[in-house]
């Protein structure tokens, strides 16, 4: 499927097909992981979960790279907002 990069404000936006967002379990403010290899870019969603997020809120100087949860792999959002993720 092609698509296309929008403009907004000082940043671009990738435009994906709401059935596309759907089928890979994201949603407006979806946290995701980019990998570009070559001229290939990987977009994965990411789950975080319950432990991540409450370490989080008790530290909130706490780094995306400094969780405890890096030694299983997982980053912390840079910012963690209470409405639903």
């Amino acid at each position: 499927m092609r698509s296309s990069v929008a403009k907004v404000g000082h940043h671009l936006a990738l435009i994906l097909p709401e059935s596309y967002c759907e089928e890979a379990g994201l949603s407006e403010g979806s946290f995701i992981d980019l990998d570009v290899n070559g001229d290939r870019l990987t977009i994965r969603p990411v789950h975080y979960g319950v432990g991540d997020l409450i370490a989080r809120l008790k530290n909130p100087e706490l780094k995306p790279t400094d969780a405890a949860s890096q030694q299983a792999g997982d980053v912390l959002p840079a910012k963690v907002s209470t409405r639903r993720l």
